[in-house]
């Protein structure tokens, strides 16, 4: 089979509608096209489009092409079906907020088995569908495998990790239904927000970020959620640095470039720190210039996660984290009330 095709959804700001277009995925070169999906006409002539592989076309994922966001809803016809039904196996995964400890080593597991990270929210409800009980402040967890053997050597895996940990195999729109059905988190007073950028996502590195942050020692997870944002959300969520950063349409395109992942972090019953969370936190991410951070505070996250360069240093600098004090709430309502509200609509 040369050639794959997915129905995919973008939404035009301009026409401000959404509109359904046909990718197509050349598996000979890796190559796509997009068609306008009622008129059957070019939207996008055939090229290469690095960041869109095979295995970020799942269901349910979304994509940046062009600055356009795509969300891959179904397969376009019978022979993608079948063909993408050996490629990829969705596995649902519960962690409770308690046992959030064990977060970094499940995304680890997953990376070893070659898996991508789908959708991830954290829910205030509980929920009862396909034998699983998920109950308020339990993370929910979407892990995509290329196979079945895949899917059943990962799901043996997550549960000796721990025995907290819930792993079946299910439906995309299921899980789909799932995600969205549940309830927006909570918003603790003291919390402060962690964006683990996608050039992070995309690398399939989101685990170190997770593990150096639950391994400090001093700090808790109580939220994460999986998102893309359209690039109007970015601006609208990064508006204050408009006149700060120089690079500031360049963080735009980052934000917006592919998923994120949204870490709400509170203080954990561990830590004795007298600084306020969200400014040792800050310095726990270290500075904003990846280079710099590198020269400075090697052991940071910026140093390690940040992609250093004349353009990037500032923008692909591995996480964003809460400047101001004040701000935590308010950034991370953003995420986990604001988007999470739309997201249930979609």
């Amino acid at each position: 089979m040369a050639t794959l095709g997915f129905e995919v959804e973008w939404f035009d700001n301009i026409a401000n509608a959404i509109k359904r277009l046909y990718l197509k995925f050349y598996l000979n070169d890796g190559t796509i096209e997009l068609l306008h999906y009622e008129k059957n006409s070019t939207f996008l002539g055939r090229v290469h489009y690095p960041s869109v592989t095979l295995s970020s076309l799942f269901i349910g994922n979304s994509i940046t092409v062009y600055s356009r966001l795509l969300t891959i809803k179904s397969y376009a016809n019978s022979a993608t079906e079948e063909y993408m039904s050996l490629h990829e196996v969705h596995v649902l995964c519960t962690v409770n907020r308690e046992d959030g400890h064990v977060l970094g080593e499940l995304f680890k597991t997953a990376r070893l088995q070659d898996m991508r990270t789908g959708r991830v929210a954290t829910t205030s409800q509980s929920i009862s569908v396909a034998g699983l009980n998920i109950i308020p402040d339990d993370f929910i967890i979407e892990i995509v495998a290329n196979s079945s053997e895949t899917a059943e050597k990962f799901i043996s895996k997550a549960q000796d990790i721990s025995g907290a940990v819930t792993a079946i195999t299910l439906e995309a729109e299921l899980i789909r239904q799932i995600i969205n059905s549940a309830s927006p988190s909570s918003i603790p007073d003291d919390c402060t927000l962690c964006i683990i950028k996608p050039h992070v996502v995309h690398a399939n590195r989101h685990e170190e970020a997770v593990n150096a942050i639950l391994n400090h020692g001093g700090f808790s997870i109580a939220g994460v959620m999986m998102t893309h944002l359209h690039s109007d959300m970015a601006d609208e969520f990064l508006r204050v640095y408009r006149k700060i950063i120089p690079l500031y349409s360049s963080l735009i395109e980052q934000f917006s470039g592919g998923p994120l992942m949204a870490v709400m972090i509170t203080r954990s019953s561990y830590g004795s720190s007298d600084m306020p969370i969200g400014p040792e936190f800050r310095e726990f991410c270290g500075p904003m210039n990846c280079e710099l951070a590198a020269l400075i505070r090697p052991n940071s996250m910026r140093a390690k996660l940040g992609n250093p360069g004349v353009k990037t240093n500032i923008v692909q600098n591995g996480v964003h984290c809460t400047d101001l004090e004040d701000d935590g709430f308010m950034e991370c309502s953003y995420f986990f009330k604001t988007i999470a509200s739309i997201k249930q609509l979609e």
